[in-house]
């Protein structure tokens, strides 16, 4: 789904309260409302799981000849529960598959509960009864994805406890108004906390996501803008902002940096001839194409180096050569001047013998640990450049600074 659909579904899951959750954000919403609540459900289910087994101890004080049918069948089913939370603590889940597996048990664990009493043959308190509320509030608060379900496990709670109540009254009459009096409240307020919190809490994964979105766009778009900034339209390379804030940084950095660096530049020889005499067409294609095979030497896995190139001007270029050593920059200059020259680029209107393009090379390199102006850098790298030309240019001159 494009970007822009799924923000929208977004935005009208925010806006409309009964709009589901666009089915590509149910997973992390599954996800993210286990993360949120795993530590809090697997507590709240465990003391709920030890507070069903006192139950026995109150059968045994109020009820003695159920105690022992209640204990046979409240103990498999604590075991049980228990069981699931080690189970779900021990390994990955997500809410939804903790909703299907948690809220049935719930449910039968409160049907169960309902047994000991129709075996009682003596009268049996209401308040007693009215214990299986617990069930709802438990299975209300646990539950993490949908509404339905929860629903449905209070109604079957719900169902059953009114037909103990009508069994262990005298009158039907009696028993339904006991439940409409006392559960059925306590019901609707559960089921109404549990739809609220349901939806609060799917509202805040909703701004959750928004808020992500937003980022990523934002980010997206300044990746683009930095791009944009930092690259030569012409040749596709690094331009002079590139450079001039990566070689004020590794300046920045070269009092304290244990190893050495080398500043390289380079020009395209009788490149103004060049243009005068094949036009301005065929000298853009001229450096990009000197600009692709700068590129694609120093990216060579053959040199095993760390440089970048970057064009500082109309058929100037510069290199930054990280780990330098004087043998290696030197190498290195002589590599870039012997590529542009065996491409055999035609440049007949060149004054010199020479009737292809080449470059001339000036470069320096700084040593490890020393803190030098970059003017002077920048000085001693260019007069290099300078008897590189004045020495008959295709070739390079390489100093230490």
């Amino acid at each position: 789904m494009p970007p822009n659909t799924r923000y929208q579904d977004v935005i009208t899951s925010l806006t409309h309260w009964r709009s589901p959750i666009p089915a590509e954000l149910r997973r992390g919403w599954y996800g993210y409302q286990w993360r949120e609540q795993r530590n809090g459900l697997l507590l709240l289910t465990a003391i709920s799981c030890f507070a069903y087994l006192t139950f026995v101890l109150a059968d045994l004080a109020m009820y003695p000849d159920i105690a022992r049918i209640s204990l046979m069948v409240r103990l498999p089913c604590s075991l049980l529960v228990l069981a699931l939370i080690w189970r779900f603590k021990q390994k990955s889940a997500h809410a939804k598959l903790w909703d299907a597996t948690v809220l049935p048990i719930i449910t039968l664990m409160a049907l169960a509960s309902f047994y000991p009493i129709l075996q009682h043959q003596g009268t049996v308190s209401t308040g007693y009864i009215s214990s299986s509320l617990s069930y709802v509030v438990v299975a209300c608060l646990i539950t993490l994805t949908n509404f339905s379900w929860a629903l449905i496990a209070c109604l079957i709670i719900g169902a059953s406890a009114l037909g103990v109540t009508i069994q262990v009254l005298p009158s039907p009459k009696v028993a339904v108004l006991e439940f409409s009096s006392t559960f059925f409240p306590v019901y609707a307020f559960c089921l109404m906390v549990c739809w609220n919190r349901l939806l609060t809490s799917r509202r805040a994964y909703m701004r959750r996501v928004l808020i992500e979105e937003n980022v990523e766009s934002l980010d997206s778009s300044n990746r683009i803008l930095y791009a944009e900034a930092h690259n030569d339209t012409l040749t596709g390379i690094s331009n002079r902002r590139a450079f001039e804030e990566n070689f004020r940084k590794r300046l920045k950095q070269n009092s304290n940096s244990l190893t050495a660096f080398g500043l390289i530049l380079i020009d395209v020889d009788y490149f103004k001839t060049y243009n005068d005499h094949y036009g301005h067409l065929a000298g853009d294609q001229c450096l990009q194409m000197v600009a692709h095979a700068l590129h694609n030497t120093l990216g060579s896995h053959t040199h095993n180096l760390t440089a970048s190139v970057y064009r500082i001007g109309g058929e100037e270029f510069a290199v930054l050569m990280e780990d330098a050593q004087p043998d290696t920059l030197h190498a290195l200059c002589n590599t870039l001047v012997n590529t542009i020259g065996d491409l055999r680029t035609p440049h007949i209107a060149r004054p010199d013998d020479l009737n292809n393009v080449t470059i001339s090379i000036g470069a320096c390199l700084v040593p490890a640990q020393t803190a030098i102006p970059r003017e002077s850098v920048l000085t001693r790298t260019d007069h290099h450049l300078y008897q590189a030309k004045k020495q008959g240019r295709n070739q390079a001159v390489v100093s230490v600074l």
